[in-house]
């Protein structure tokens, strides 16, 4: 055999050896390199935006991920076993999956411990143990109609809560909008609250029929107002 083919079978030889080092650096680096916690395998049926012990209060939404061929019409949310009016499911993709975004009043509950169950139609199941805190609890604003209705019988929003204790609070009605007015503001010192509001403002005038934000505010949390949506309308109900 001549030299210059003795030094191509060495050139070549060298490259085959070359190649198997590179192939086995690549397998051993692929099989012992943990996975990114992006790529990490996550439930295909969970709420994902709230975890175990977290302290919720007003109006909360959960975020239930869902797969993408999933019925998402069929996904219930419970608080302690009871089914809860999220006012219909909103269908949301985002860069980390598919979810179902229900919503719910805490503050329509007591304060502590409580357990939050999303329900699927197929069987799925998450689980979340929370706690509520509001300065408020038991919360329920009436819905209001026109003082002339229809039927001639003046309507009332009728504007009920709890709180922990007896304590100074303020009930104000705002304009729903940007920047709000106040229209109308209520105040006392109590245990409880029941008051009503006739559409009118502080002086008397009646008010246009739009929806109004009722805004309570507590002197022990006094940065946590509570607010709720109140549509005045003239001659039927709004839902």
């Amino acid at each position: 055999m001549s030299y210059q083919a003795i030094n191509r079978a060495r050139r070549f030889l060298l490259c085959v050896l070359l190649l198997c080092l590179t192939v086995s650096s690549i397998f051993h680096f692929r099989s012992h390199t943990p996975p990114r916690p992006d790529k990490a395998k996550r439930p295909s049926f969970e709420i994902a935006d709230i975890a175990n012990g977290d302290v919720l209060y007003g109006d909360v939404s959960a975020a239930v991920r869902v797969s993408h061929a999933y019925n998402v019409e069929g996904v219930r949310l419970l608080v302690d076993g009871q089914e809860v009016d999220t006012g219909g499911e909103r269908n949301v993709l985002r860069a980390d999956g598919q979810f179902v975004m229900l919503g719910f009043e805490s503050d329509a509950f007591e304060n502590g411990p409580h357990i939050l169950v999303a329900q699927g139609d197929s069987g799925n199941v998450s689980t979340r143990t929370v706690a509520f805190n509001n300065p408020f609890v038991h919360v329920d604003v009436g819905e209001l109609f026109d003082l002339n209705n229809v039927q001639g019988i003046p309507k009332v929003c009728r504007i009920t809560a709890r709180l922990p204790s007896a304590q100074a609070w303020t009930v104000r009605i705002e304009t729903f909008v940007r920047n709000p007015q106040i229209v109308r503001k209520f105040s006392g010192s109590s245990a409880k609250i029941n008051l009503i509001w006739d559409g009118r403002t502080d002086g008397g005038a009646v008010m246009e029929n739009n929806p109004y934000d009722v805004v309570l505010t507590a002197a022990s949390q006094p940065n946590h107002p509570i607010t709720h949506i109140v549509n005045k309308s003239g001659g039927q109900q709004f839902p």
